[in-house]
This record gives structure tokens, sequence and C-alpha cells, in this order.
């Protein structure tokens, strides 16, 4: 990947402000979400447009997060030992995190209103309507994983005769085609956060990988056909293009740890303010 030298953000900037952005993100989907839905709840009630307003500007902040954690994974599939270990600490995360991920989202959770106030409930099947971000991120990987082989392996087959190396070529195309397909299916049928897109942005990122810039961009300009507000997130070239390649300081499993631990948080949060949280029987 290409780096800017003079740049003055490193590889510890960079995943700060995908958590910072991300925190602002779920703070609004986890809480404030939560607090619109209810309308027993008067803070809200008695300024609703004002909450709706603030809703959205803390939603358009977080679309600038995944991006930069798109960048951040080809990055380090690029650089790591083993991209086998690699995806399995993903998938790892991915498990550890998905009743937190519930709990906060309310994927699991239903209200309704039968006039007399809102009633919450759970239903199991609703564990299985979305997953977190680490099922897309590890899928991606996978497929990153699987497309490099091919590559390393057509090769020599590829610098052959011209019209036997073409064959090859297009060959190995159509098999990572096949890949890409695969794995955008997977996400589709599993549910991830930013599905299908989600993984079609970390590969158009790994295949445009040697042009950063114009690879994030296009890789912004995917996640923006599943939502237009993903468009915002072109703000975020500009820490890109100052990035300098430097890791900075090494919290590998901070950055981890810390996306199941903070939706148990936010989950708490809206608990101890009131929210409803948990089935009431």
């Amino acid at each position: 990947m290409d780096y800017n030298p003079r740049g003055k953000i490193n590889g510890f900037t960079l995943k700060m402000i995908a958590i910072i952005t991300m925190l602002i993100d779920h703070t609004a989907a986890a809480i404030l979400e939560r607090a619109l839905n209810c309308y027993t709840f008067e803070v809200i009630n008695q300024n609703r447009q004002a909450w709706v307003i603030v809703y959205y500007i803390l939603r358009l902040i977080g679309r600038m997060a995944f991006p930069i954690f798109i960048y951040l994974l080809v990055e380090g599939f690029l650089y790591t030992r083993s991209a086998g270990k690699y995806a399995l600490r993903l998938l790892v995360f991915a498990v550890i995190s998905e009743l937190p991920f519930d709990l906060a989202f309310s994927y699991a959770n239903y209200w309704y209103d039968n006039y007399d106030g809102v009633h919450w409930y759970t239903h199991w099947i609703g564990l299985l309507a979305h997953q977190n971000v680490f099922w897309t991120l590890g899928i991606g990987m996978l497929a990153m994983w699987a497309m490099e082989a091919l590559r390393t392996a057509f090769y020599e087959k590829e610098d052959s005769e011209k019209l036997r190396g073409l064959a090859w070529m297009m060959l190995r195309v159509l098999l990572q085609i096949v890949i890409a397909g695969i794995a955008m299916i997977a996400a589709y049928i599993l549910r991830t956060d930013y599905g299908q897109f989600g993984v079609a942005a970390i590969l158009v990122m790994y295949l445009l990988r040697n042009y950063r810039i114009i690879g994030l961009t296009l890789a912004i300009g995917v996640l923006s056909l599943q939502s237009n507000i993903e468009i915002i997130a072109i703000l975020m070239l500009l820490p890109v293009y100052f990035y300098n390649g430097e890791r900075g300081k090494q919290m590998k499993y901070f950055f981890y740890g810390f996306y199941p631990v903070h939706l148990l948080v936010l989950t708490l949060i809206a608990a101890a303010i009131g929210l409803p949280i948990f089935a009431k029987f």
C-alpha cells in the first residue's frame, strides 16, 4: 500500500478515530433510538423533534467508522504472518460479541403498544435477525485469503506464453469472482452488519490496495449503495491520506475487546435510565 511519508497520522490514531465515531453511532442506536421508540420516556417526549435531529446527526458521524475498519483490515491482511489466525481471531470475537450486540441493538427485542403503555418482549428467533460486524470482517478476511492464494498459485502460469498466460489469468479472475460471490452470499444469508455490501467494500479495497485513496473512495461508494448516508464517510479520506504507515501504540486486544464491552456498557446504561431491555412476563 502507498503511504504519505510526511503524514502525521499513524495506525493507532486511525483506530481511535474509528472507535470514537463507532461509539458515537452505537450510543445513538443503543440508547437514543430505544428512547425514541419508547413513547413513555418523558425526557424524549418533551422535545421529540430536537432529539430526532440529534439522533440522525450522531448516526451520520457513525458512518465514518466502518470505512476505516475496512482500510485497516486490508492493511492488516497484507502484513500479517498468518491470515488464518487473523480470520480465526475475528470469528472468535464475532461469537463473543453476538449477545452484547443483540442486547444493545434490540434485534431480539420487539415492542408493541396496546393503549396502556409500551411492552417489550424477547423472542429467540430475533437473535438470528442481525449479526455483528466481526462476522462481516471475518468473512471478508477469509475471502481475501482465498483470493490471494489463487493469485499466488496462478502467478507463474500467468507469466507463460501470451495466450496460455491470458487463459490462466482469465480463469483466476473467474475463480476470484466466484469467491467474492460466495462471501457476499454468506454475509447476506447470515445477515451480518453491512451485509454483502460490507464484504464487497472490503474486497474492493483489497483489489485496489496499491491505490488506497481510490480504493477507499470506491469502497465507500459500494457502502452507499446500501444506504446513501454512507457517503458522508468520504470525509475519512483526509485522515487516510495523511496516514504515514506507522503502527503507533500497540493495543491490539484493546481494540478487539472494546467492541463487546462497550455494547454491554451501553445496554447497562439504557437499563439504568429506565429504558426496557428484557421481556416482562
